[in-house]
């Protein structure tokens, strides 16, 4: 008898099945990839893309380009067990280049999209968050479907996003924008939580989280803490720079404290204690415009590092010395985000007008061709 996606899933097969032409045209895509998050292979995580890739093509047709999509994406055993099997095909592809990566394109979008997150979905998989049109929506990122009730109240764009995970291992997500107000959501039901947090003179441009306090950093050069409870303030606003504050993050530290790093207009990065509401060290300077992002990485050893990107470059930060690790990546980085490659080392990813992927210790650019699907290797 046939496995099931979901039984390979639970059982620890899918890696394995993955390399199998039969499998994977013997099941419709979608109820292959909603359990692509399992996978942990390299193999099995670039034969999920391919047969991303090719789903949209009519049933008859897709054998051959799920065998196409297998050499994009670097499935190696998946492309070599299909060419031996398309038998009614005069040539084999041998190696497959694309000037964009797979993509799926999301349900219901008008406006432009400012601000992303991702959170847990039902079965641990991933969900992606965005907004921008003063709206908040949820999608699955297999299907390209939108997930529950659009999320509405803010009168104007939204420009910041973050998941708010809670003990049952779902997430509220919290937004922040042009109409100076902070919101938290329920996206399941689209309800927003309590009353709107207000206090910004200006646009909302970050936004972070703790246990049970939002932090938010907007254009009137205030970073303010917010009781997730009550929604009150929590004291007076932590830095008055007179100047945007553009990204803010929380950085954990090995004594179960925290900080919160804070960067914009001024081009430097300051850090504060949000028990005590005093800065923490002096700023870090380096970055020769805005600092446009923020975000906390770790080293190979997991050491909690700080990547903060503007002004044409990206800087890395050892918080303990205060130090840059390494020389400076150069790169328009208006967007940063933390990641894991699929060999686990940490990456930093920085996008504007391209996406790049860089070694935080080493500040080397990672010049493998990627699919940005798949986070594995493009083919030799």
């Amino acid at each position: 008898m046939l496995t099931s996606p979901a039984e390979a899933a639970a059982s620890g097969d899918l890696d394995a099945l993955m390399r199998d032409p039969e499998f994977l045209l013997a099941w419709p895509p979608e109820q292959i990839l909603r359990h692509r998050h399992t996978l942990v292979t390299a193999e099995g995580v670039a034969a999920a893309a391919a047969l991303d890739g090719a789903a949209q093509r009519e049933a008859d047709d897709r054998r051959w380009w799920l065998h196409v999509w297998a050499r994009r994406t670097g499935a190696t055993a998946l492309a070599e067990a299909l060419a031996g099997s398309a038998t009614d095909r005069p040539w084999r592809v041998r190696a497959g280049f694309w000037s964009t990566g797979a993509h799926r394109r999301m349900d219901g979008l008008a406006t432009p999209i400012n601000a992303l997150t991702v959170l847990p979905g039902p079965g641990g998989r991933p969900l992606v968050a965005g907004a921008g049109d003063r709206v908040v929506r949820v999608w699955d990122p297999d299907t390209g479907g939108q997930v529950g009730p659009v999320m509405t109240g803010h009168k104007f764009m939204i420009y910041a996003l973050v998941a708010l995970p809670r003990t049952d291992g779902s997430a509220l997500i919290v937004s922040g924008g042009d109409d100076r107000t902070v919101r938290v959501w329920d996206p399941e039901t689209g309800a927003q939580i309590g009353a709107e947090l207000t206090g910004h003179v200006g646009s909302v441009r970050s936004v972070a989280v703790l246990p049970t306090r939002i932090v938010s950093g907007g254009e009137d050069g205030s970073v303010r803490l917010w009781d997730l409870e009550t929604g009150a303030q929590i004291g007076p606003a932590l830095t008055d720079h007179g100047r945007a504050v553009r990204s803010v993050a929380v950085l954990p530290r090995a004594d179960g404290r925290s900080l919160i790093v804070a960067g914009g207009n001024h081009g430097t990065l300051g850090f504060w204690d949000p028990e005590t509401g005093t800065e923490v060290g002096p700023e870090h300077p380096g970055h020769t415009g805005y600092v446009w992002s923020v975000t906390v990485t770790t080293s190979r050893d997991g050491r909690p590092l700080i990547a903060s990107g503007g002004g044409g470059d990206v800087w890395v930060w050892d918080p303990e010395t205060g130090e840059p690790v390494g020389p400076a990546m150069r790169a328009n980085a208006r967007f940063l985000a933390a990641l894991s490659g699929v060999d686990g080392r940490p990456l930093i990813a920085t996008a504007y007008d391209m996406l790049q992927l860089w070694d935080p210790e080493t500040g080397a650019e990672d010049v493998q061709p990627r699919d940005e699907r798949s986070g594995g290797p493009a083919p030799p």
